[in-house]
């Protein structure tokens, strides 16, 4: 009998053992579906977040080529302002220099036309009291004109090649040693 009762408890024993292994297993399963089921949402959240990290990527990559070509166009832009006022500044100082050039010889040609008004005043003729002889006696008396001419004043010019050189009564150029215009 008591192998009787040992088999007995040994069936008894292996029949809650396989019920207890089955529920087991079917608590496991349960549990293998639920961290499957948690898997494939992180997995999902990863691919999201994968994802969303690429178009941030990409969005950082624009805005980093959008601000590169903002920069770009900026210092073109700076650029073509500066080569503006350069060309202006140029313009300027060219006017300028022509304005220079312009004002010499104007005032060589004001210093020529005084020249020459200054020889036709010093060759006039000048009067004077001493000119007039008296004759003897009154009824004679006649003016007798002496004339007298001074030398007429000279301005030496400086040619554009070092030549030196003043303008004579005619208003042509007479050219001289060039040692007098130093």
């Amino acid at each position: 009998m008591k192998a009787f009762f040992a088999a007995l408890f040994l069936l008894v024993s292996l029949n809650s053992y396989s019920q207890t292994l089955d529920y087991t297993r079917k608590y496991l399963k349960t549990i293998v579906r639920q961290q499957m089921v948690e898997i494939q949402q992180l997995k999902d959240e990863n691919s999201k977040l994968k994802s969303s990290l690429e178009e941030g990527k990409i969005a950082a990559d624009n805005k980093r080529e959008e601000y590169r070509l903002e920069s770009n166009k900026s210092l073109e832009n700076l650029r073509i302002e500066l080569r503006s006022k350069e060309m202006e500044l140029k313009e300027r100082t060219q006017e300028k220099e022509s304005a220079q050039v312009a004002m010499q010889q104007s005032q060589k040609l004001v210093e020529i036309l005084a020249n020459q008004v200054a020889d036709l005043k010093m060759a006039t003729p000048q009067y004077s009291l001493d000119n007039y002889v008296l004759p003897e006696r009154e009824s004679e008396a006649v003016p007798v004109v002496r004339r007298s001419y001074r030398a007429p004043r000279t301005s030496y010019i400086t040619g554009p090649r070092g030549g030196c050189y003043y303008i004579n009564s005619n208003g042509n150029k007479t050219y001289v040693d060039r040692s007098l215009c130093q």
